[in-house]
């Protein structure tokens, strides 16, 4: 299977649109957790299967994680999950000394498509509903460059250009398999 790259990832909107997407929101909350505890969560588990982005590593090793996390109900990340996969290379003193800003979505809160009768239309509203949940995120609470001035744009085509399980399919037989059964 060929990896796709998207030189025009949909990464942000403008933040007057931003704005008037997350007064849609549903309810969510923010609040502060160690990398380790959000990595022991059993959804979690999944992040071992992305593939690791070298270059966000170092800049998180040299500035830290900069920005906040966006997470389902669950606590799997919408926006965050390369970051969250780099959590996943330091030590594990330092995931439990390392808190991050989280925001959660309290409830399950795009199921109401699961039971639309049209079950490729119900997982792309579904999709379309965390793509916009992410760029709205990343619009408004996500710096645009890190502290030594890369763009984190760079960090995300880096990260679309990778071979994601989730997305492209398994790299042992070729096969895409989309899940459409799992609960976000």
């Amino acid at each position: 299977m060929e990896m796709r790259s998207n030189p025009n990832l949909f990464a942000r909107i403008p933040e007057e649109e931003a704005k008037a997407c997350y007064e849609c929101w549903p309810e969510h909350k923010w609040s502060e957790k160690s990398l380790f505890w959000l990595l022991k969560k059993p959804i979690n588990q999944q992040i071992k299967n992305i593939s690791l982005n070298v270059n966000l590593l170092e800049s998180i090793k040299k500035n830290g994680f900069e920005n906040p996390f966006l997470f389902t109900h669950e606590w799997y990340p919408v926006c965050g999950s390369q970051r969250l996969r780099c959590a996943m290379e330091l030590t594990e003193r330092q995931q439990k000394k390392i808190k991050v800003k989280t925001c959660r979505f309290a409830h399950p809160v795009y199921n109401v498509y699961r039971y639309y009768p049209g079950k490729e239309d119900a997982l792309k509203a579904m999709q379309i509903y965390i793509a916009m949940a992410e760029v709205t995120f990343k619009t408004l609470y996500c710096k645009e460059q890190d502290s030594s001035g890369v763009p984190m744009l760079k960090f995300e085509q880096e990260g679309d250009a990778m071979h994601w399980d989730v997305r492209d399919g398994s790299k042992n037989n070729n096969q895409i398999v989309l899940d459409t059964r799992r609960k976000f």
